[in-house]
């Protein structure tokens, strides 16, 4: 069962299940004792992971002390735990009038409107609850979540800010550089790659921040990054490529098709993903060629391998808006649709900010397929005509018949 730290330290401090001071009269001794018991028996039920034994203790609780708030709580958890929401939320209501301003309960609230859907709802209870408890690390975060689902994308940094203040973490960061990333403010974006790169020097970061160099068009800069890369990590494929392009190197325009594209092109998706993905070693500059590479995985159903060139490539090129719809599709087939829904945002993001090109269309309707296939209705039988048979060859075409296929 999910429970939080802070309600599992307020269960607990609520063995004793001393009344709060609002209660006029204490219960008799003995229903107090009865329902400390079967309190204690639910809670070691819930600790086993037999969710239906915890919530028939706690019922049985409530019937000798009714109305105590740590029980009401335990009891939603147990009935969220077996998939039952709305009775949860409404148990945890119950314990919020009966516990007004607590904040465990306050949370498990939160935590039960956005998993009914309602973002809303929970970002107003974490609002209420964080005017209270301004310093809670951890409801920020949740906040600027429901803040960036929600398209509030400078809010949402702006409480990533604020919990930032309260100290730094790895993850806390990488949330605050996307969303700033995102908003183009550049003085903010190099304070946020320090400030990580303080903490977590990978390759992987260092990357990412040349890249960011590059897109500003700070080429001095962007070879110290790359240099730093081949510091860590002396074959770095995304450093040699990177360095290569600012002396001036870039790929061959008419090189031959190679060995992968071939087999991808024949439909041997199995023998073509290994093909790109050595391929996409040798060049990394190409953001095509980590797209044929990630799709023909996917093709051949080898979804992880998919997942880790997209995020590898979503690094080197984080607003691709290509790479973001196929790593969409891989989240999906990985039961990830909050995963899916980021990258679909994102995609939308990148078509929307930048000049659009005649063939970037198969992209806004990839987008429109996967916004279906996320939300789970099917994309219909007329489907299939957003994607034209000329579009075969391309990897917009592999992605389109594989939507439809869903």
């Amino acid at each position: 069962m999910r429970r939080s730290a802070l309600l599992a330290v307020f269960l607990l401090a609520a063995l004793a299940l001393a009344p709060l001071p609002a209660r006029a009269q204490p219960e008799p001794a003995s229903g107090r004792e009865a329902a400390r018991a079967l309190f204690l028996r639910g809670l070691t039920q819930a600790a086993l992971g037999n969710a239906a034994e915890a919530a028939a203790r706690y019922r049985e609780a409530l019937d000798a002390l009714p109305g105590e708030p740590a029980v009401l709580a335990a009891l939603a958890e147990a009935l969220d735990a077996q998939g039952d929401v709305a009775g949860a939320r409404a148990y945890a209501d119950e314990a919020a009038r009966a516990a007004p301003g607590e904040p465990a309960v306050s949370l498990l609230r939160a935590r039960l409107a956005e998993a009914s859907g309602d973002l809303s709802g929970a970002a107003t209870l974490l609002d209420a609850h964080l005017t209270r408890h301004p310093s809670d690390a951890d409801a920020l975060e949740r906040l600027a979540a429901l803040r960036e689902r929600g398209g509030d994308t400078a809010t949402a940094a702006l409480l990533l800010d604020r919990r930032l203040a309260l100290g730094e973490t790895p993850p806390a960061l990488r949330a605050a550089l996307r969303l700033h990333e995102r908003l183009g403010a550049d003085a903010r974006i190099l304070d946020l790659y320090a400030r990580l790169l303080a903490l977590d020097p990978t390759a992987a970061l260092w990357v990412a921040l040349a890249a960011h160099h590059v897109r500003q068009g700070r080429a001095d800069a962007a070879r110290a990054a790359f240099a730093r890369v081949r510091a860590l990590d002396p074959s770095n494929g995304e450093a040699r490529a990177g360095l290569a392009a600012l002396a001036g190197g870039t790929p061959e325009a008419n090189a031959p098709a190679s060995s992968g594209r071939a087999a991808y092109a024949a439909g041997r998706f199995a023998e073509a993903a290994p093909l790109l993905a050595a391929e996409t070693d040798a060049d990394p500059r190409d953001p095509s060629g980590w797209r044929f590479a990630a799709l023909a995985a996917l093709e051949a159903g080898e979804i992880a391998r998919a997942a880790r060139l997209l995020g590898d490539a979503l690094l080197i090129f984080p607003y691709d808006a290509g790479l973001r719809v196929a790593a969409a599709y891989a989240a999906l087939l990985s039961a990830d649709a909050p995963g899916a829904a980021d990258h679909l945002r994102e995609a939308d993001a990148a078509l929307a900010e930048t000049p659009v090109p005649a063939d970037a269309a198969p992209l806004r309707d990839a987008v429109r397929l996967a916004r279906d296939a996320a939300s789970g209705r099917p994309p219909g039988p007329d489907a299939a005509r957003l994607w034209p048979d000329a579009l075969a060859p391309r990897p917009e075409g592999a992605l389109a018949r594989a939507l439809v296929r869903r």
